[in-house]
């Protein structure tokens, strides 16, 4: 019986025991968000002994975990990590008239919208124009014909919708001073602009002037390939 029980002894001692999966560390560098909302994010997928600790001074994360969860949780941070919607806006500023017996639209501003066909003015002269690169949350500045300024301030930007929301655009001119150079304020205004569609907007001194002054802008949201880092990333661990 004891030679027995010492075989039956034996046997449990020799039965294989599963391995383990090895826990490995990651850093992550965070680019555009808080490092506590990407830390929030990452908590949510940490398997059973996973551990996630905090460099906010370095924008650094450090993760341990299997090596699994490292890649799910490397293609989340990356999508998740990305910099604000951003749009460019073309702006043209225009003079109109209604003194010439010819209309007339300079070649500049015919491809951006058709003026004679919705405004009382008959001519139209492109002052100046330019292009900016914003960002949700940024506020823009454009300087335009020397003497004016265009400020806005875009809060929201939506690729899915196509929403671009201009808030408190403001058209200033420049009055020289005594001592300092003043603005005065001929357009404000919040707008929604559609993406890839123009808007005209118009200032004048009264309903029934000969002149005004007007700002065509037309807005692009520029697209953020979340998708092509995801497959970059998938690729990579293929190799």
């Amino acid at each position: 019986m004891k030679w027995l029980a010492m075989l039956i002894l034996g046997a449990t001692i020799a039965a294989p025991v599963m391995a383990q999966e090895e826990i490995l560390t990651r850093a992550f560098v965070v680019k555009f968000k808080k490092v506590d909302e990407v830390a929030s994010v990452v908590n949510g997928l940490l398997g059973e002994k996973g551990a996630v600790t905090l460099q906010p001074g370095l924008r650094t994360i450090i993760v341990q975990d299997t090596e699994k969860s490292l890649r799910q949780i490397e293609m989340v941070i990356a999508a998740f990590d990305t910099p604000p919607p951003s749009v460019e806006i073309t702006v043209k500023l225009v003079r109109a008239t209604k003194n010439s017996t010819e209309p007339g639209v300079s070649e500049e501003i015919r491809n951006m919208a058709r003026l004679g066909e919705v405004l009382r003015f008959n001519q139209y002269t492109l002052m100046d124009g330019g292009v900016i690169e914003t960002q949700e949350g940024q506020n823009s500045v454009l300087l335009l014909a020397k003497d004016y300024q265009l400020r806005f301030f875009p809060d929201v930007i939506q690729e899915g919708n196509g929403i671009i929301r201009l808030k408190d655009l403001e058209l200033r001119k420049r009055i020289q001073g005594k001592k300092k150079d003043l603005f005065t304020t001929l357009i404000s205004v919040t707008v929604n602009l559609r993406n890839s569609e123009t808007l005209v907007l118009g200032a004048s001194r009264f309903e029934d002037s000969d002149q005004a002054l007007l700002v065509i802008l037309l807005g692009k949201i520029k697209e953020y390939q979340v998708s092509k880092i995801k497959n970059q990333i998938s690729n990579k661990h293929k190799k």
